[in-house]
């Protein structure tokens, strides 16, 4: 069968699997737009009925043995258990069309620790004091490219820290034609002593493909820079060449057969979803691989034939005894040199499991047949992607990728969105409505610093990429996607063997319907005054706590006390979490909107009310003050009368527990970025004109019915603040608390520093005021103001930033108000009709 006609089998075969989901293979899949395979693979459902049968089915009359144990063991199961082990190495090696004559497999936690493992071990050459500096010698070196993983980075530490004199060299692409790369030595922070070493042995990384955008480098390069050298500075004798080939063999075929790699290192998960914590580092055979790995210096469990306790003396297994009491490593078995401890079987047995059903899965072609198949997909997602346009023509769509035809590319995309003015769309708005959407992608840097450095050429500069970073307290994995309107990383899809091309449409009407700009906005997006004078007053008019993290707001009649600290008394000073010490949101539990907690503090009681049922529970109670650990969070347990009412009322699949957070741990509430969230009725305002504006004519003529002030209420509602101010209109703009540095309360003895702005994600989508009382006259439905507030608010602002954070001034001298508050009483709490002054940002 050519191979053309396997690929058209297997999209059949793969689009009729995910079509009838229900029941098949990928029930797990149902209603989810899963296009993060970079990050790892989805399982078969069937692959996991396969493992639980085999550790469970045990019947020694027809041969089905589920009893596995230690394989070190000598025992029948660990025998057993050892045969099924080695049977999972050779099928490894042939993924990679080789043998036991020519590699062998280190199991490892995953492509990280095999890259540890292997520099740990990695021999850079003898230090020879007795050699002159005089006499030329050129140090070993370690290099890397830009666009390595930070595993592969951060191996340069374990390089300066382990050994002396060793050199770490930074590659990039030469546009010299004369070599494959130009190398930057990085200086060495901890010393800079010259060491000589005796026969050095040279270590180079390299990625098959880049995680942030599918980038291939071309794997002949491993033969060319044996023969020919990175570059005329660096030599290429003894130099080794180790693949990461983590991101490349979740898709791709790799003939070790034709590439004659010395190392590789490879992370199973990502190849089939199943199992995880399960890798390999893969060792070729020769007796230069044999000699540059005696740096190993741990031994234990499997890895030792035999030590002496009182005598610097120890024969790992697989090796010989040398006189000098050293190992001399042998090469048939390295993984016998190198698997200290009991090796995780268990996930070994379902590895292999994995690779049978894979082949199955592809008629028994394995990634040959996958590797075509997601290049279709991905030159079709790319093609539509590179056509989406605003009404004037502005291209939506920056995607990082080079553009020349030499260069190959695997089923990556890393991109960042723009408006119709050209300004950068935060990544985190874009997985905030992904999430909303059921697509789950990637954004950020993807542990790829280098690349993201590469194509962002506003982080090139090292020395300002770190300090623009540290000013404004960006850090990885955080909600800081723009800063000074330029991304601090992109948005990554990535296709696998169960993608579809349903999959990148429903994407694609995604990106259509959320952020093309079909006509030009009504509105200037943001108009702030330039008639400040450096301050602005405004009137608190309404405060609001939520007791209990993800339920309903509490609003406060005239005052409520503040803690120094942690904000206001009581303000998500509880949690409900399931059986699993996981923290129920109402993004996983939409029952909490109805679930409302009033606090007397006169009583010191707190009563919950869910439809018709309620439950009091006093605060100051003797419940067991012992704290409970649950998912970051240290809390007491309210007691199990509250559990069984919240489990009922909640309908939750699972036993829900309130905790208190306990005041022993450093922050007795579970506030987000801070402990207040500011907002103005003034920008309320300013959104529903816009809103009203980009509405059709029937759901104005609604607004119309229910009223501004209901509406205005509504989304004040929907933000969940704790603090609503009104500023005087003679100095407001648009927006202009996000201007500010600082308040103090005149009347009060209170100050706030500005922490930041609030990125706002789907929450703000669903809806907070639900009817949850009979009594209520208001039965308004306000849904269609929610479904898509978060799509509106980065419309009209380019952004998704509503409200800001505020924090308590710790230190209230440094603040400079003027003569405001002399005449002004001191109080320790904040209520209604408190007004305060705000100064601005220089």
């Amino acid at each position: 069968m050519e191979k053309s006609d396997l690929v058209l089998d297997y999209k059949s075969q793969i689009e009729n699997l995910r079509s009838h989901s229900e029941q098949g293979e990928f029930n797990h899949l149902k209603n989810q737009i899963y296009l993060d395979y970079a990050a790892n693979c989805v399982y078969p459902s069937s692959l996991i009925k396969q493992y639980y049968q085999k550790l469970t089915t045990h019947d020694e009359s027809s041969g089905s043995w589920s009893l596995f144990s230690n394989p070190h063991s000598q025992s029948q199961s660990g025998l057993y258990t050892n045969l099924f082990v080695e049977s999972t190495r050779q099928k490894i090696l042939q993924l990679f069309n080789t043998n036991l004559n020519e590699y062998d497999v280190v199991f490892v936690q995953n492509a990280t620790h095999g890259m540890k493992l292997l520099l740990e071990s990695f021999n850079f050459g003898t230090i020879d004091p007795s050699q002159e500096k005089s006499k030329p010698c050129a140090n070993p070196y370690f290099a890397y490219l830009n666009d390595n993983h930070t595993s592969v980075i951060g191996l340069r530490e374990l390089v300066w820290s382990s050994n002396p004199g060793v050199e770490v060299h930074f590659l990039a692409e030469s546009k010299s034609s004369e070599c494959f790369f130009d190398s930057k030595l990085i200086e060495n922070p901890y010393q800079n002593q010259q060491v000589m070493h005796s026969c050095p042995n040279n270590l180079l990384v390299i990625p098959a493909q880049s995680n942030f955008n599918g980038r291939r480098y071309s794997l002949d390069l491993i033969d060319k820079i044996k023969s020919k050298g990175i570059n005329p500075q660096l030599k290429k004798e003894n130099l080794f060449l180790c693949l990461d080939t983590a991101s490349y063999t979740s898709t791709s075929f790799l003939n070790l057969n034709e590439i004659k790699a010395d190392f590789l290192v490879v992370s199973f998960y990502k190849m089939f979803g199943f199992p995880t914590g399960i890798g390999a580092l893969i060792i070729r055979k020769t007796e230069a691989t044999k000699n540059c790995l005696s740096a190993k210096k741990y031994f234990g469990g499997g890895t030792v034939s035999m030590a002496l306790i009182d005598k610097a003396q120890v024969c790992f297994k697989n090796c010989s005894l040398k006189q000098n009491g050293k190992s001399q490593i042998k090469i048939d078995n390295f993984h016998e040199f190198f698997e200290d401890g009991t090796i995780s079987y268990l996930q070994i047995i379902g590895l292999n499991l994995a690779i049978e059903k894979f082949f199955q899965l592809t008629f028994g072609k394995g990634f040959m047949v996958i590797e075509e198949y997601v290049a279709e997909l991905t030159e079709y997602c790319l093609a539509k992607l590179e056509v989406l346009k605003h009404y004037n023509g502005t291209k939506m769509v920056e995607i990082y990728r080079k553009d020349r035809l030499d260069l190959n590319y695997g089923p990556i995309i890393a991109f960042n969105l723009k408006n119709s003015s050209g300004k950068y769309i935060g990544y985190n708005l874009v997985n905030s409505l992904a999430q909303e959407n059921r697509i789950h992608l990637r954004t950020g840097c993807f542990c790829n610093i280098g690349a993201c450095q590469l194509f962002l050429t506003h982080l090139k500069d090292s020395k300002d990429f770190l300090e623009n970073f540290e000013e404004h307290g960006h850090k990885c994995g955080d909600y800081i996607d723009l800063i000074d309107g330029k991304p601090t990383g992109a948005i990554r899809i990535s296709f696998g063997y169960a993608s579809t091309k349903c999959d990148i449409d429903y994407f694609l009407k995604f990106l259509q319907d959320n952020f093309v700009e079909t006509k030009a906005q009504n509105f200037d997006q943001v108009n702030i005054k330039s008639g400040y004078l450096g301050k602005q007053f405004m009137t608190i008019t309404q405060i609001f706590i939520y007791p209990i993290k993800s339920c309903r707001a509490m609003k406060i009649e005239d005052s409520w006390p503040l803690i120094k600290d942690f904000g206001l008394k009581y303000d998500r000073n509880f949690v409900i979490v399931d059986n699993d010490g996981i923290v129920l949101t109402q993004k996983r539990c939409p029952n909490l909107t109805r679930l409302q907690p009033y606090i007397d503090l006169g009583k010191q009681k707190m009563t919950l009310s869910h439809l018709s049922a309620s439950f009091s529970l006093e605060l100051n109670t003797n419940f067991d003050k012992t704290i409970v650990f649950a998912n970051k969070i240290a809390g007491y347990d309210m007691g199990d009368e509250v559990s069984e009412w919240l489990t009922k009322v909640l309908n939750f699949s699972d036993t829900c527990r309130l905790l208190k957070i306990a005041e022993s741990v450093e922050k007795a509430s579970y506030a987000n970025k801070a402990e207040f969230l500011l907002i103005s009725e003034n920008s309320i305002r300013v959104l529903r004109r816009f809103l009203v504006e980009n509405l059709e004519e029937n759901i104005k003529n609604k607004i119309g019915e229910i009223g501004f002030v209901k509406i205005d209420n509504f989304l004040l509602l929907q933000f969940r603040p704790n603090l609503i101010v009104s500023i005087d209109e003679n100095t407001s703009g648009d927006f202009s608390e996000e201007f500010w540095t600082d308040i103090k309360i005149l009347n009060k003895n209170i100050t706030f520093k500005s922490v930041n702005n609030c990125t706002r994600c789907q929450m703000i989508n669903i809806n907070q005021s639900e009817d949850n009382d009979s009594k209520n006259n208001d039965s308004t439905d306000y849904s269609f103001l929610c479904n898509s507030l978060l799509k509106q608010v980065n419309k009209f602002k380019s952004n998704s930033k509503f409200g800001i954070y505020l924090a308590q001034s710790e230190n209230n001298a440094e603040i400079q108000f003027g003569d405001f508050s002399d005449n002004f009483e001191k109080k320790s709490a904040i209520g209604l009709g408190d007004i305060g002054v705000a100064n601005f940002k220089k």
